[in-house]
């Protein structure tokens, strides 16, 4: 299991690459690409901040949840911090798994469980000025 909190960009082949997958069937991945509009407003990109002592204890918890529950056999994932512009990528999560349902299922929690509590917060910076923390 690799997870990380990082600034710099993320290189999805690098992360993808790292996963073991070689006894599993199923590779599922998910990539959260911030958007180039919200609310009808166009955005200049996202800022991204957290705690981030707390952000890596509870992103590893999450990650050994998701791991045991759905009986994974490797995740790696990486949260963005700091500006990310619209069409990069601020979340890529890749999970391996014996059966495609494990994968799928497992993926899908592995992003839920971090949106519900790893405190990491974003700002919509507009790119006609404004901003607003979700």
């Amino acid at each position: 299991m690799n997870l990380k909190v990082a600034e710099e960009p993320i290189d999805t082949g690098r992360a993808l690459a790292s996963l073991k997958a070689d006894t599993g069937g199923a590779v599922v991945t998910f990539s959260g690409i911030v958007r180039a509009h919200e609310g009808g407003r166009i955005l200049k990109g996202l800022q991204y901040d957290c705690y981030m002592d707390m952000a890596k204890k509870l992103f590893q918890e999450a990650g050994e949840y998701v791991v045991h529950r759905f009986s994974l056999l490797d995740l790696v994932a990486i949260h963005r911090i700091g500006f990310v512009a619209p069409g990069e990528t601020s979340l890529f999560v890749a999970v391996s798994a014996l059966h495609r349902s494990e994968a799928f299922n497992g993926c899908s929690e592995f992003v839920e469980q971090i949106k519900k509590k790893v405190p990491i917060w974003k700002k919509d910076i507009f790119a006609e000025g404004g901003e607003s923390w979700h």
